[in-house]
């Protein structure tokens, strides 16, 4: 019986399985400040049926983050300005009521984010873990289409909550690679009505205070859920330790939306990111 003993402890010990295997990372805060390469491809049917792509070169994002050794929060603001076109290359043209040429522009969708996370660990193995929480995600997307001499005002508001699982494994003890599936269940969401500005959003925003503004087409919102909605956020976040104070990171995040309410919306932005962590 002694050396059966012996045995399991041997077999739980080489396999891992009657004990937390689990990499104790040090309980901490961090401030992390991140930008890179965004890129978006959309199809407004409520505008044109046109697919319009570009890049966001100004974005900027910034996290706080407080993690303890079975549980963490999360808060994040980041910033978008994508210069958007579709296939069509620029052109001259005249409007017919004089001679002046003019030239087409591309059209600019600004995009502004405030979430947050929680996360508790359920699964530890070795120097793997498995977390499991719940994100709030709030979205601001406001796009100026332009075509000829007139422009087209789109706006969109998402306010999600749903589930995020994340897996994370310590590479070493400076690496840390996370991967992390956010897929929203339910929504409060706010969109244009029409392609043109209609009495209700000359309404809204005739106080041409910003914040009124925005107040009053959040309110134009309404419940909806998955069956109507669906976004899936994946994203890939390698962090690597260069003091006990300073870490670098490198992410990979991909985006798909797709509504149909008033009419079609489909979207897919990737983005290629670099960071720093300060720990505070």
């Amino acid at each position: 019986m002694r050396y059966l003993f012996i045995g399991l402890l041997v077999l739980c010990s080489y396999r891992g399985v009657c004990q937390d295997k689990a990499p104790e990372l040090t309980p901490k805060k961090v401030l992390g400040v991140s930008y890179g390469y965004w890129h978006q491809s959309r199809q407004d049917q409520l505008f044109s049926n046109r697919i319009y792509k570009g890049s966001a070169i100004p974005n900027l994002g910034v996290h706080y983050q407080v993690r303890k050794k079975k549980h963490k929060h999360q808060v994040e603001f980041g910033g978008q300005v994508y210069a958007l076109s579709n296939n069509q290359p620029p052109y001259s043209f005249t409007d017919g009521s004089d001679s002046q040429v003019y030239q087409t522009e591309p059209s600019t969708a600004f995009t502004v984010n405030l979430n947050y996370q929680y996360a508790t660990r359920i699964v530890a193995f070795k120097k793997n873990q498995l977390w499991l929480g719940l994100s709030a995600e709030n979205r601001i997307n406001a796009a100026f289409m332009n075509y000829g001499l007139s422009t087209a005002f789109l706006y969109t508001t998402l306010s999600s909550l749903g589930p995020n699982i994340q897996v994370e494994r310590l590479l070493s003890n400076k690496n840390l690679l996370n991967f992390q599936v956010q897929i929203p269940l339910v929504y409060w969401a706010s969109r244009s009505p029409y392609a043109l500005n209609d009495d209700e959003f000359i309404q809204n925003q005739q106080s041409h205070q910003t914040l009124a503004t925005l107040v009053n087409l959040l309110g134009d919102g309404k419940v909806q859920t998955i069956s109507a909605i669906q976004k899936v956020n994946f994203r890939a976040n390698l962090q690597h330790q260069l003091t006990p104070k300073y870490a670098v990171t490198g992410a990979y995040q991909i985006e798909l939306l797709r509504l149909d309410q008033p009419s079609s919306l489909r979207s897919v932005t990737n983005a290629f990111l670099i960071g720093l962590n300060i720990t505070l």
